[in-house]
């Protein structure tokens, strides 16, 4: 396996700039959305995201649990994180490859890469951040024993070329693990199903790849991955995790702005989801897709 270049991986935990400010304090309303996960750093506020990613982490903890089980790491393995976030996972992953091993988090957004970073200063985890897109990585061919992405691929226009590229980095024998939803799949309870379905295939729409969930096999597959396995992971949410999660008032605004709903319309559907929830009936939830794979040894 060719190892990966400590330079390509940007600052390690003992080499990171320790100078870096913690992020100021942020409010808990949703992320300002004019650019998204799409393009975190052309936010008014890209700050917001990381502080939304870090609220909606918790309620991903049984995702998280099984994505580790399907990656199976051991101790001295280097592993690739696409789409890296704040790096806390990148940063979990440490503590199972140990001191012999090395976990990489890449990501496109220098405000996330900046802020993994900044939370991996002064630990003693082997763990590096880089910039970089996940359609075209940075590392050379066969340079991780495992890679995976968690909830990114819906965030690009050319999803293919991301699994492929997580098929190039990674050794033969070694493993993809790829977890991502499939928004057709995100159900809201509301008595009005008409204007819900309007609302949550506007939602949808917005995405760069919203139904990238069933899609991923194809794409393992046509990557050149086998001993393909799928999974379905299904998270339900009450009613303000739901709203934050799904990020819906930005939905709401969005699509109350696009001319897609009113505003009378935007009032009364949430004046009903909180009259559902103060019964104790609420219910929304969404599927992730599950997919591994192997990158096959070639004669």
């Amino acid at each position: 396996m060719t190892p990966v270049s400590l330079l390509e991986a940007g600052p390690t935990d003992r080499t990171v700039d320790r100078r870096a400010a913690a992020l100021p304090p942020m409010g808990t309303g949703s992320p300002s959305a004019d650019a998204g996960f799409a393009a975190v750093d052309d936010a008014t506020d890209p700050i917001s995201l990381v502080h939304y990613l870090d609220r909606v982490s918790g309620q991903l903890d049984g995702v998280k649990r099984q994505i580790r089980q399907q990656l199976e790491v051991s101790e001295g393995e280097f592993v690739l994180d696409v789409g890296c976030g704040a790096g806390d996972e990148a940063c979990g992953l440490s503590a199972l490859v140990g001191l012999s091993g090395r976990i990489i988090g890449v990501d496109a957004s220098t405000t996330m890469v900046q802020e993994a970073r900044r939370r991996a200063t002064g630990s003693a985890v082997a763990v590096g951040f880089a910039i970089g897109d996940a359609q075209a990585l940075p590392f050379a061919a066969a340079s991780f024993d495992a890679c995976r992405a968690e909830r990114v691929l819906q965030h690009l226009r050319h999803p293919a070329l991301a699994v492929t590229e997580m098929a190039r980095v990674t050794r033969a024998g070694g493993r993809v693990v790829v977890c991502e939803p499939d928004w057709q799949t995100l159900v809201v309870d509301h008595p009005d199903h008409a204007l819900t379905q309007r609302i949550l295939d506007f939602r949808a729409g917005r995405l760069q790849s919203p139904w990238i969930g069933r899609q991923l096999a194809r794409l393992f597959r046509c990557a050149g991955l086998v001993e393909i396995s799928v999974r379905l992971v299904s998270v339900a949410f009450g009613l303000s995790e739901a709203i934050d999660s799904f990020r819906l008032e930005v939905t709401l605004r969005q699509a109350t702005q696009a001319g897609v709903i009113t505003a009378t319309d935007k009032s009364h559907w949430l004046a009903e989801l909180t009259e559902t929830a103060q019964t104790g009936c609420f219910v929304a939830a969404a599927t992730c897709f599950l997919v591994r794979g192997i990158k096959p040894f070639r004669a």
